[in-house]
């Protein structure tokens, strides 16, 4: 019974009371479920309360807040992915007012860099890290032909013609490539891990092996398939293909594609489709040799750079398919700026940024300006 409608001297409400007290109830009720049902549906309404703080977004002080609450519902929930599918009402809202979904990828590059940071300050080169690194420095002084010494020329015989002297000079800087490809390689299969299903990355691409994009129908189908160690047929390769566009092309109840920042892992069930490990590391090579190409193509004095840095660039290159792409990457690399170059390198994946930071700390401080 409310408490504001008891009788004073202990006897029966009477009947006015009664209604009163019925209909303040119904009213409460239905004020609270209209509430509900206005949280339940917030994304939809929320472009009505974006109109006023739209108009702060650019405010430093503002933007800087935002991040902070952004910071602290990661912190909360783990990861972008998690805030999205287990915040509960309040802490969406939050994620919303703070523009969650303009800020997060600047949010989580930031977030990378400073672990990255902290990382590297608390945990010196481990002695696997120190060979790598003297791993790198003999590749580069080996590969360095702008600075190449008598001694690292081949010289002519007695009767050898200059046809078979630059036989042996191509020769052995394609076995400097070879070696610095490999140790590539060595890096992304660390950073990365084979993977031999196909699945979609965060960008919704078609995947397989170490991040190869297989987008192109083309190059899907080159693939050497395996199904339980038999080569896959035509038709078991095509049902695959068709299979994976369309789960590109699905969108959620919000219209937004549906299948976005899985783990790979969770594609595994979608096709028996595989690669072998000999495949993978072929096709590793193959187009890590071509990143090579576009870096010399693009890049003039890409061999004369200092090795750590080749080996980022060639991850670049890798990656992203062009540096060109990468905000701030070519202007810093050309200037030389140390700091920018620092920051360009970082895109929000702890365990590559935290290689490209390793190689970058290996990078003479002559270098730079």
């Amino acid at each position: 019974m409310c408490p504001f409608f008891s009788p004073l001297d202990g006897g029966d409400v009477n009947e006015v009371d009664r209604e009163g007290e019925f209909l303040i109830r119904a009213v409460t009720y239905a004020v609270a479920a209209l509430f509900v049902l206005n949280l339940k549906f917030r994304r939809k309404s929320m472009s009505n309360y974006n109109l006023v703080s739209d108009l702060m977004t650019t405010d430093p002080s503002t933007v800087k807040r935002n991040k902070k609450k952004i910071n602290e519902l990661l912190n909360k929930y783990g990861s972008r992915e998690a805030i999205l599918q287990n915040a509960d009402l309040a802490d969406s809202i939050n994620y919303d007012f703070a523009h969650g979904d303009d800020l997060i990828d600047e949010v989580l590059k930031e977030r990378a860099l400073t672990q990255n940071n902290q990382t590297l300050q608390s945990n010196p080169l481990q002695p696997s890290q120190t060979a790598l690194a003297r791993e790198a420095k003999n590749v580069r002084d080996a590969y360095r032909r702008d600075e190449e010494t008598d001694e690292n020329i081949p010289q002519p015989t007695d009767g050898e013609s200059d046809s078979a002297r630059s036989e042996n000079v191509r020769e052995n800087t394609q076995d400097n490539d070879n070696a610095f490809i490999k140790l590539m390689g060595e890096n992304l299969v660390k950073t990365e891990n084979m993977k031999s299903f196909i699945y979609l990355d965060k960008y919704g691409h078609i995947t397989a092996g170490i991040g190869k994009l297989l987008d192109n129908e083309t190059a899907f189908k080159s693939m050497n398939w395996e199904i339980d160690g038999r080569k896959a047929s035509k038709s078991e390769v095509n049902e695959a293909y068709n299979l994976f566009t369309s789960l590109q092309q699905e969108k959620d109840s919000e219209g937004k594609p549906k299948y976005r920042n899985y783990t790979a892992d969770y594609f595994k069930k979608f096709s028996k489709l595989r690669l072998s490990e000999d495949s993978m590391t072929k096709m590793l090579n193959e187009h890590l040799s071509n990143n090579l190409k576009q870096a010399r193509y693009e890049l003039k004095e890409f061999d004369s750079l200092p090795s750590p840095l080749r080996l980022i660039i060639l991850d670049f290159y890798y990656n992203k398919g062009n540096i060109k792409r990468q905000e701030g990457f070519i202007s810093s690399l050309k200037s030389r700026d140390k700091k920018a170059f620092k920051k360009a390198i970082i895109r929000g994946l702890p365990h590559r940024d935290k290689w490209a930071l390793e190689q970058f700390n290996q990078i003479p401080e002559s270098f730079w300006k």
